[in-house]
């Protein structure tokens, strides 16, 4: 008697949690179908786990293999994105040169500086840049590479004076 007893029990657990398994894991398909719906809203390169053409671009190829100077360059006279124009719009800044240079940059902001040029580039571009983070999407090979050393440093910065390293 006490052997079907258990066995009864067993059966009984079991196909409870079958029951609870079941319901607990069935998604709610009105939740599911009110998701679906808004992602197909959203823009392909929006919609979460989609991965366009050009989001692939700009996670894996260097869009500016020539540093600084490939996006900080004059491209009319009312854009004007030379690295002299946006250091000379900073309230406070000293007069830059029209033809200065990433350079000419390190001069006074080298690492031991006050404002060093890590922490401004940085802050520029990944915290408050955000056409640096929708065209190039935050990407580090675009400012950076790696050196025959296997350091990692800023392409314009290359030289033994500069060499500006993470």
């Amino acid at each position: 008697m006490l052997k079907d007893k258990r066995l009864f029990l067993a059966i009984t657990l079991l196909i409870l949690a079958v029951m609870v398994f079941a319901f607990a894991c069935t998604p709610n398909t009105e939740q599911e179908e009110d998701k679906g719906d808004a992602n197909k809203n959203e823009p392909a390169e929006k919609q979460k786990g989609v991965v366009t053409e050009e989001k692939l671009a700009q996670m894996t190829q260097d869009q500016a293999p020539n540093g600084c100077e490939d996006c900080h360059r004059k491209i009319s006279e009312e854009k004007d994105y030379t690295l002299a124009a946006e250091a000379n719009e900073i309230e406070g800044h000293p007069t830059v040169k029209e033809d200065a240079t990433v350079q000419d940059c390190y001069k006074c902001h080298s690492k031991d500086s006050d404002k060093p040029f890590g922490k401004i580039l940085h802050a520029g571009h990944l915290v408050e840049g955000e056409h640096y983070k929708e065209k190039y999407d935050s990407n580090c090979i675009n400012c950076h590479k790696v050196n025959d050393n296997g350091s990692i440093i800023v392409k314009d910065l290359e030289n033994e004076e500069t060499k500006e390293s993470l």
